[in-house]
């Protein structure tokens, strides 16, 4: 029988690494955009704005994915103080 908790913490972590995948090839993409000249200027702000958001879904998808491993196995979470 498997732990929810950890079988949850595994796919938070399972979906941060697809969101940076994801993300790579948004990168990949907004480069080749940003030297074409027939792109038009809004698209630079939208996609700037995209990648900000994985960024920040990637990383809070990562602490979750942290603090929910530490609360299931029982262990103080990283940033908990310890005495």
């Amino acid at each position: 029988m498997t732990d929810p908790l950890s079988d949850h913490a595994a796919r938070l972590a399972s979906d941060a690494e697809a969101l940076e995948r994801c993300t790579v090839r948004l990168r990949a993409l907004a480069r080749r955009l940003r030297a074409d000249e027939a792109a038009p200027s809004w698209l630079h702000a939208a996609l700037d704005a995209h990648l900000t958001a994985c960024t920040v879904a990637y990383d809070d998808l990562s602490t979750a994915a942290v603090l929910l491993r530490a609360h299931a196995s029982g262990s103080a979470g990283p940033f908990e103080d310890r005495e």
